[in-house]
């Protein structure tokens, strides 16, 4: 099958790649015409779903994805090749991978040949810049259809679409509501209004995360304080329907707990970040002024809370001031869930979530799409998208 890969290592070989201190660059991936193996499913002695083998319509690639942990396990390197990108996935079921040697306890498939699908894949297999990839059925749901508003797209567009939202998607629901403690029953209805209505304050508002973040934050009847650039306050204003806007880039700012003071901003129930350390450092150190209120929450996507700080000395400051403020704060990594994933298949229907395409490339162009998403880093909120077939 044709692949987009790290290159392959000999066998025997230590990988010139790995975790965190020596990791590839966009340069560094092969493509393969042919010859790249057929995915097969993970052994799983204990697995009681089947897999599904997906014949691939469109991935969409994410900033920095070279560089995971996962991605570099000195196991992902074989002599034909290694690790593909990718993880964000929208394809046709193939064939379906019954579980063996646990028939008792096995499930029947919940999906079937020439069903349309797409998943976000666990970082540790491949990816699905490739013909063929292999999905497990905790990670998938049928595609959402084209919404009743949105005239003159194509099916190949919208698949190009769907490829945006699961990893984003998915990081923004389990923000909000796994990990920020936040009520998702308000996604059950149109325009909710939940009473008291919960406050949100999200950095990088306008980037792959943080925009599905704030729409998904608005269709619960969230109150939204986004941080951007100045670049991107019109999108940010205009097509998200922030409720306020912090501009980290004007010349007045100098931190976002002085942006709250200065404006008299309601504290919030949560801070959902997605750019790291220089505009959550300063909350992190000083909660207890008013920026999040006691009971609130910090969530980030980006690092560990340690990571953060930058040293042993400021990660212990960080944590008095939390305590003080009874404010907790968390780091998690986004997880692949096909039950959630079909509540943002619902939202995309109803138009109330929508994907955002930066550039669209085709597979074999796929070092070129990766060297983009490293150099444009968080603009506009769209991701860079390949498409490997057509339906």
């Amino acid at each position: 099958m044709r692949a987009l890969h790290l290159p392959g290592v000999p066998d025997g070989s230590t990988p010139p790649f790995r975790f965190p201190d020596s990791p590839p660059k966009p340069a560094d991936l092969d493509y393969t015409t042919a010859d790249f193996p057929e995915p097969r499913p993970p052994p799983s002695p204990k697995a009681t779903t089947p897999s599904y083998l997906l014949r691939v319509l469109t991935t969409a690639l994410t900033r920095g994805e070279l560089t995971w942990a996962e991605i570099l396990e000195p196991s992902r390197f074989h002599a034909y090749g290694s690790a593909i990108p990718g993880h964000d996935v929208v394809g046709i079921v193939e064939k379906v991978f019954r579980v063996e040697g646990n028939e008792t306890e096995a499930s029947p498939p919940k999906y079937f040949p020439g069903d349309k699908v797409w998943a976000l894949l666990d970082f540790d297999r491949d990816g699905a810049a490739a013909t063929y990839t292999i999905a497990l059925e905790h990670e998938l749901s049928l595609v959402p259809a084209i919404p009743p508003h949105i005239t003159n797209i194509s099916p190949s567009q919208w698949n190009a679409v769907l490829a945006t939202i699961p990893l984003s998607g998915l990081t923004g629901y389990q923000a909000l509501f796994s990990h920020g403690h936040l009520p998702p029953s308000s996604l059950s209805t149109p325009d909710p209004r939940p009473s008291p209505q919960p406050r949100v304050l999200i950095t990088g508002a306008s980037g792959s995360v943080g925009a599905p973040t704030l729409q998904l934050a608005k269709a619960a009847g969230f109150h939204v304080t986004a941080v951007c650039s100045s670049t991107s306050l019109p999108f940010v204003t205009d097509t998200l329907h922030a409720d306020a806007v912090i501009d980290y880039t004007s010349e007045s700012f100098t931190s976002i707990p002085d942006a709250f003071a200065s404006r008299a901003l309601a504290p919030v129930n949560l801070v959902i970040d997605c750019t790291g350390s220089a505009l959550l450092q300063p909350i992190l150190s000083s909660p207890a002024s008013m920026l999040v209120r006691n009971a609130g929450r910090i969530v980030t996507v980006v690092a560990p809370l340690a990571v953060i700080a930058g040293s042993e000395t400021q990660a212990a400051a960080n944590q008095a001031a939390l305590d003080e403020a009874g404010v907790a704060a968390d780091f998690f990594i986004v997880k692949p869930d096909g039950v959630e994933l079909r509540v943002l298949g619902r939202l995309v229907e109803e138009g109330r979530l929508r994907g955002l395409v930066d550039e669209v490339f085709a597979l074999e162009d796929g070092r070129d799409a990766m060297q983009v998403v490293e150099s444009r880093g968080r603009r506009g909120g769209g991701k860079v998208v390949l498409r490997v077939a057509e339906e």
